[in-house]
C-alpha cells in the first residue's frame, strides 16, 4: 500500500493502541465489480487488506485505511464507470422506476421504527446522512416530514436534486445549517464506510438535541466470519466497508455523544404499540452479520461524555 494514500491509526472508538490481527485478504479475492476502479489509490488484485481488533473495546476495523483527504477518490473518481449509461440511474426510465420501487419498499420500515418514539402531531425535521439516491428523503416527504440530505457522492447529489430534494455536500451543509438540530437522523448503511469516526461522531452530536431519534444500521464482525466460511466476500468488502461493530462497542461509541440505545423495540399489533425488550428481540433474531439500532439522545449523558470523550472512563459512565 502506498503511504501517500493509507495510514495506520489507533482504535477510533477508545483510542486504544493494543491491536490484534483479525482477518486479512488480498483485494483480488473479494467480489470484483467491473464498474469500480480503485487503481487511483494504488490498489490492485495483490493488495493486502487487513482488519484488526482492539483488545480493549473489541472494535474491528480496517487498518491501515485510506486517509480522510482521499475519500473523494473512493466515492467519486473510482465510480466514474458505474453510472455512465446505466438506465437504473437515469430518472424516470423503466429500470429506474423498478429500482426506486424496490429501494423504497426496503427503506420504508425505517419510519415506523423511528416514529413510534415521537409525537406524530409535532412538526418533524429529518436529516439523512449519506442520502444516496434520496429514497428515505422521498418517503419522508410523503409522510409530511421535512427531509434534508448530506452525501459526498457528487453523482448522487445531482440525481437527488433532479428529484427536487434538498441535498448538500458536507461543506455546503455546514455553511447553510450550522447550529441547527434535527428530530430524526438516519444513517442507513453509512457507518461502515466512515473513514474518520471521530469527525462523524462530532457531526452527529452537533446536529442532535435532547430526544433526537437516531436510526443506525451497518455490519458486524460476524459478517466477516460468515462470508469467510462461504469463501465469497461480497458485503465484507474491505476498501469501502471498513468498520465492523459488535453491539456493545457501538453502544460505547455512540454513548460518547450522549446517545443511549432504546431499551425496547416497539411494534404495532392491531393498532396498538407493544414494547418488546431488546434482549428478547435478539434471542428471536439470530446473528446475521448486520445490525439495526435505534438510539435516543439523552442530554445528561451527553454533557458528561463530551468532557470525557476519548477517555475509557466513558464506558463506565454510560454502562
Amino acid at each position: 500500500m502506498k503511504e501517500e494514500y493509507f495510514e495506520y491509526i489507533p482504535c477510533p472508538v477508545c483510542n486504544g493502541e493494543q491491536l490484534e490481527g483479525f482477518f486479512k485478504i488480498a483485494y483480488g479475492k473479494l467480489k470484483q465489480k467491473r464498474s469500480l476502479d480503485y487503481s487511483c489509490l494504488g490498489i490492485n488484485k495483490d493488495t493486502l487488506l487487513e482488519t484488526r481488533r482492539c483488545k480493549e473495546c473489541k472494535f474491528v476495523f480496517v487498518n491501515p485505511r485510506v486517509r480522510s483527504k482521499y475519500a473523494h477518490l473512493i466515492y467519486n473518481q473510482s465510480k466514474e464507470g458505474k453510472y455512465a449509461g446505466n438506465k437504473r440511474y437515469t430518472i424516470d426510465t423503466a429500470e429506474n422506476r423498478d429500482m426506486t420501487r424496490q429501494r423504497k419498499l426496503a427503506y420504508f420500515s425505517i419510519f415506523p421504527k423511528m416514529l413510534n418514539y415521537v409525537n406524530l402531531s409535532d412538526s418533524l425535521r429529518l436529516l439523512d446522512v449519506g442520502c444516496g439516491f434520496g429514497h428515505v428523503l422521498s418517503l419522508a416527504g410523503e409522510l409530511g416530514i421535512e427531509g434534508i440530505g448530506v452525501d459526498i457522492d457528487e453523482f448522487r447529489l445531482e440525481y437527488c436534486r433532479g428529484l427536487g430534494l434538498k441535498v448538500f455536500s458536507p461543506s455546503e451543509f455546514k455553511a447553510d445549517y450550522e447550529g441547527e438540530s434535527f428530530d430524526l437522523i438516519v444513517c442507513q448503511s453509512v457507518i461502515e464506510h466512515v473513514i474518520d469516526l471521530n469527525e462523524f461522531l462530532s457531526f452527529i452530536d452537533s446536529i442532535s438535541k435532547e430526544n433526537t431519534i437516531l436510526y443506525l444500521n451497518g455490519i458486524s464482525p460476524h459478517l466477516i466470519s460468515k462470508e469467510s466460511k462461504k469463501g465469497r466476500f461480497v458485503k465484507a468488502h474491505f476498501v469501502e466497508h471498513i468498520n465492523y461493530f459488535y453491539d456493545s462497542t457501538l453502544d460505547l461509541f455512540m454513548g460518547q455523544a450522549g446517545f443511549a440505545p432504546a431499551s425496547h423495540e416497539i411494534i404495532i399489533l392491531n393498532s396498538r404499540k407493544i414494547r418488546i425488550p431488546l434482549k428478547l428481540a435478539r434471542v428471536i433474531r439470530p446473528k446475521t452479520g448486520f445490525f439495526e439500532k435505534i438510539y435516543i439522545k439523552e442530554s445528561c449523558i451527553g454533557e458528561i461524555a463530551k468532557r470525557l470523550r476519548g477517555s475509557k472512563v466513558v464506558e463506565y459512565i454510560i454502562s
